[in-house]
């Protein structure tokens, strides 16, 4: 504490000087001084002890601020070391989840793909179909040229995968425990193995793809997934696998190409039918020019011949007249034919839909209850079944019905759906051959279509009956 500019010795000196010359007063004087001398100093005294304790209490304070500190200091650092343990386990724990995850993701992957996939059984049943040109299309484009854009669209996808990385499934925390590699190496050569996994496959695809036709899909199927089972296996040493969403891709494109082949198949075929339908049509206009000419010769023949019966009548006496007059009578029923004969040849030139559906059998060929229904517009419609009885089949077609029609194309193709069930090939319907009665079909010709058409409901099979026995003749001579 800071003292008083005056000291106690100092106020008495002045006292006693001033004493000596104001006794009274002097006296007062000295007496009030010490007074408040005293009083000054007992204050200056309980400001100190005051002060003193303040101090004391403020010190106490510190000091159990101080051990308050010092306690938190070592609980602090009782929680770091829990937090420090708590933290490591917290990491081994999460490299136990990043396992079980990695697990659960391959369990999902081999889940995935079995979904994916049907049974044995089931996948064989429908390969089976496949393979014998029965299947359900996926998009049944109408040209083969959307089948060669989707393909393209499908390919371009694949190549996405591969760019955005989904084609491929890498467990980095396995592959870390088989080998121990720095971080970049550990991603060229994880990066390596996936492009050599990625490319053995689609080579694999590729070179089956390439050999896909309307009949292989079953062998193409199997050898692209067992090409990613063996892949896979092989490659699970080094934690890459090839995601089942790529191989889906991949048979989504063999669907495609195997429908492509279908397609051009089906359009070959179209082709085919529209040639040999052009070539028929050829036949019918020549046939028609030919019978034209044929017509057009008798028809000048005959009324020139008329023309000279005529004259000869003129001159001719009783017994002439006679004979002159019935030739007159028959030349001109000849021409009354003619006309006919000129007219319904002329009509069928006009109405290019006018023909013959025929109801045709080759049991040499093809069995029993075995007929082929089809068109011709051929003004001689044997000639066209005399046609299909050529080098193709063994023996000779029998014709069982032979149905004129204004309509035939429409009449033909009415029987073909009624009768679509009974095809002989129920994937490829312009074969035209049915396996039914022949009361079936005789039925429903009359009932629905030409009442008073004649059935020979006898196959004659003549050379073929023939044959039969000719064989057994020589078994009787062999035995």
């Amino acid at each position: 504490m800071k003292k008083p500019f005056y000291t106690e010795e100092g106020l008495l000196l002045m006292l006693a000087i001033l004493s000596i010359f104001f006794q009274p007063l002097s006296i007062l004087c000295v007496i009030i001084i010490i007074m408040k001398i005293h009083y000054n100093k007992k204050m200056e005294k309980q400001l100190e002890e005051t002060t003193n304790n303040k101090i004391k209490d403020a010190q106490n304070k510190l000091n159990e601020l101080d051990n308050k500190i010092l306690d938190k200091q070592t609980e602090d650092n009782s929680l770091n070391l829990k937090l420090e343990t708590i933290q490591s386990k917290l990491k081994d724990t999460n490299m136990i989840i990043n396992k079980k995850e990695d697990k659960i993701k391959q369990y999902e992957e081999q889940f995935n793909i079995m979904k994916n996939f049907k049974s044995y059984k089931d996948l064989e049943k429908e390969l089976t179909t496949y393979e014998v040109g029965v299947f359900k299309k996926q998009y049944d484009f109408e040209i083969s040229e959307e089948y060669s854009v989707k393909l393209k669209e499908i390919q371009k996808k694949q190549a996405d995968y591969i760019k955005n990385g989904n084609a491929i499934i890498i467990n980095l925390s396995e592959f870390i425990e088989t080998l121990e590699l720095n971080k970049s190496t550990r991603n060229k050569f994880v990066s390596s193995i996936s492009k050599l996994v990625l490319r053995a496959f689609n080579n694999e695809c590729d070179a089956a793809l390439s050999k896909i036709n309307s009949n292989n899909i079953t062998n193409i199927r199997k050898r692209i997934e067992s090409s990613f089972n063996q892949i896979n296996k092989l490659s699970s040493l080094f934690a890459v696998s090839i995601h089942s969403d790529y191989l889906k891709l991949k048979i989504e494109e063999l669907q495609l190409a195997f429908e492509y082949e279908v397609k051009k198949q089906e359009e070959k075929e179209e082709q085919k039918a529209l040639k040999e339908h052009m070539r028929e049509e050829a036949k019918v206009l020549k046939e028609i020019e030919i019978a034209k000419k044929k017509i057009e010769k008798e028809e000048t023949h005959f009324t020139n011949a008329l023309a000279d019966v005529k004259n000869k009548l003129k001159n001719a006496n009783d017994t002439e007249k006679e004979n002159l007059l019935k030739k007159l009578e028959e030349l001109e029923n000849k021409i009354k034919e003619i006309e006919e004969n000129k007219k319904d040849i002329l009509n069928r030139e006009q109405n290019t839909r006018a023909g013959y559906v025929y109801i045709i059998s080759n049991i040499g060929s093809f069995g029993e209850n075995v007929y082929k229904i089809g068109m011709t517009r051929r003004l001689n419609p044997i000639e066209r079944i005399s046609e299909l009885s050529s080098a193709s089949v063994p023996f000779s077609f029998d014709v069982h019905a032979m149905i004129f029609s204004e309509d035939a194309p429409t009449l033909e193709n009415s029987l073909h759906k009624i009768f679509e069930k009974y095809s002989v090939n129920k994937i490829n319907l312009r074969k035209e051959f049915f396996r039914l009665p022949l009361d079936k079909i005789e039925h429903e010709v009359k009932k629905n279509h030409n009442a008073v058409v004649k059935f020979t409901k006898l196959a004659k099979a003549e050379e073929y009956r023939q044959t039969l026995k000719l064989e057994q003749s020589e078994e009787v001579e062999s035995a």
